[in-house]
């Protein structure tokens, strides 16, 4: 095969220049180039993509038949097109359901210097690797796709598909963050790249999801007074305000001046003792409760759409830790009055939706697909459509809404 081509490379190959010979290189693929990328283009499998997904027809066609300068186009636009999907993704944003964290834009400069060094190299694979996301838990992913059977295509879809979700996420997440992955009812704290911290959540039900979204948060609320969004008036505490206007008050229901219903500070709160002032356009938040007992569930799509976490206390001591010791977090809760602590740094966090999470050594553990994404996305990485996991949990407490900030 290509051998019109071989003579050429036997005369020429002399004349490359070594890999990190940058300045020797330039943006057009050789003849020699583009028959490497036609051989080795079944490299993009290890980041989870397809190589049938893209048609090297043209390309092998004009190698054989000696088209070299139409064969140097048509890898150049080849591995441009590889390229992209590897750093950003093959989903468009438009059809990536719920998922609204703004992920990197293409680096147009990285993929030119991708290109000229593979090009004289001939190390598109390598090319490839280093065009894809530097997340520890993709690089995990992708040692599980290479340990995954190929008759597994269940299996190495759903690693594909969680793969792909992480060509969306910023490409730094910051040193310190928070990440909350929902179909895992699991928040993770890191910092300095490292773990130190994890707990049970509890987040939305299939009929009220909890969206995928990036936020900042900038302090904690103690004893945060809720103001009960007019859904939730309107379901269920409006009536109760009406009908058992005694029973309401025992819950700390009232009407503001503005006429809006709060709830008073205290341990029927449905924020409980504490909430993340962290201001997104969702009206989600990650906050205490007083249904300490449905952390003990296996399933915990139980709420309105905002993030309940395991000892919401002892999370928030650790984020205000530097600010304020624990004895003067103590005194702020039992005095019972709400009161906002800014952190000392602001810290990012992530709420997402990863089916597939890996350990180092390509371990994976796979999680239900509460929401049913993966059986939307699953067909472009090579399975059939599962159904979706069914959520018939009732809900409990109740969603902060669009709550403003404790006062």
């Amino acid at each position: 095969m290509f051998a019109p081509l071989l003579s050429l490379v036997t005369v020429c190959c002399a004349q490359i220049a070594e890999p990190d010979d940058v300045s020797a290189a330039t943006a057009a693929m050789s003849p020699w180039a583009a028959q490497a990328l036609a051989s080795d283009f079944d490299h993009v499998a290890a980041e989870g993509l397809d190589p049938a997904g893209y048609d090297l027809s043209a390309l092998r066609t004009d190698l054989e038949d000696g088209n070299f300068a139409a064969a140097e186009h048509a890898a150049a636009a080849l591995f441009r097109q590889a390229a992209k999907d590897i750093s950003i993704g093959i989903i468009p944003p438009e059809e990536r359901t719920r998922w609204r964290i703004p992920g990197p834009e293409i680096d147009n400069d990285a993929i030119d210097r991708a290109e000229e060094r593979a090009a004289r190299s001939l190390d598109f694979a390598g090319a490839f690797a280093r065009l894809a996301p530097d997340h520890a838990q993709y690089r995990a992913l992708k040692a599980a796709l290479d340990k995954t059977p190929p008759a597994d295509a269940e299996r190495k879809a759903r690693i594909k598909l969680n793969m792909e979700r992480w060509r969306w996420m910023p490409r730094d997440l910051g040193p310190d963050y928070i990440l909350v992955n929902a179909p895992a009812y699991e928040l993770t704290v890191v910092r300095d790249g490292e773990i130190v911290d994890r707990r049970k959540v509890i987040v939305g039900t299939k009929a009220l999801p909890t969206p995928q979204f990036a936020a900042t948060v900038t302090g904690v609320a103690f004893n945060p007074t809720w103001f009960v969004p007019a859904s939730i008036v309107a379901e269920s505490v409006g009536a109760l305000l009406k009908n058992d206007p005694d029973a309401a008050k025992a819950k700390g229901y009232y009407l503001g001046e503005d006429g809006n219903v709060r709830q008073k500070p205290g341990p029927a709160n449905a924020l409980g003792q504490m909430k993340l002032l962290m201001p997104n356009p969702y009206s989600v938040f990650l906050h205490d409760t007083p249904g300490k007992t449905a952390f003990e569930k296996d399933a915990r799509a139980l709420s309105h759409g905002c993030i309940r976490v395991e000892d919401a206390v002892d999370f928030a001591r650790g984020l205000v830790k530097g600010v304020l010791d624990d004895e003067a977090v103590d005194e702020i809760l039992a005095s019972k009055t709400p009161t906002e602590v800014a952190l000392e740094k602001p810290m990012p966090v992530y709420v997402v939706y990863f089916t597939a999470v890996a350990a180092a050594d390509g371990t994976a553990t796979f999680y239900p697909d509460i929401y049913g994404l993966d059986a939307e996305l699953l067909p472009a990485f090579g399975a059939d459509a599962p159904p979706p996991s069914e959520n018939n949990q009732a809900m409990i407490d109740a969603c902060p809404g669009a709550a403003p900030a404790a006062r």
